[in-house]
């Protein structure tokens, strides 16, 4: 007896479908299971990252600069250092930059307001010139930033301003006297 010809056509086709509906099911929880890998991984580099914490009055707008291996500056946890601008455009610190920040460093820009409430500052790491940007809005403008040794003195520059200031603070923040 044969058992193939025994069976009607319609169970080899549910066969078929139940095989698929299994196969559909194993695919989406490998989906699920690798997503919630990579937050787990995304989570985690960030917790251990360095991370760095620009602090600006609201609305400010100008060029900030940061000394490093200053005997007077401050000190900086160097995993989450935290550099407070809203008593002066220039901070101090003592010891060296923490530059460690990538591929998985973390830097946050916010206004606080008169209240303690912290607000997001947008960051454009592009040239201004080749993004389209509110005018309203006043953005930190991360492609000019950067870490500068000039004759031994170490030092970070930052500028935050509306788009259409942008070449004012430029030009300032090389005027900029480096105390």
């Amino acid at each position: 007896m044969n058992v193939k010809n025994d069976l009607p056509a319609s169970y080899a086709k549910r066969g078929v479908r139940a095989m698929l509906k299994i196969a559909k099911q194993i695919i989406l929880r490998l989906i699920i299971c690798f997503a919630i890998f990579f937050i787990v991984v995304e989570i985690a580099a960030y917790l251990i990252s360095n991370q760095a914490t620009y602090i600006f009055p609201e609305n400010f707008e100008g060029s900030v600069m940061i000394l490093a291996n200053r005997s007077d500056g401050i000190l900086i946890n160097k995993h989450h250092a935290i550099y407070d601008f809203t008593k002066s455009k220039i901070v101090k610190i003592k010891g060296d930059l923490p530059q460690e920040f990538y591929p998985y460093g973390y830097l946050n820009y916010k206004f606080i307001t008169a209240s303690k409430k912290e607000i997001k500052i947008p960051v454009i790491s592009e040239p201004p010139e080749d993004v389209i940007l509110d005018t309203n809005k006043i953005y930190v403008f991360s492609y000019y930033n950067g870490v500068v040794n000039a004759d031994g003195k170490i030092f970070e520059r930052v500028i935050v301003c509306k788009p259409q200031h942008i070449k004012l603070y430029l030009t300032n923040m090389f005027l900029m006297e480096i105390p």
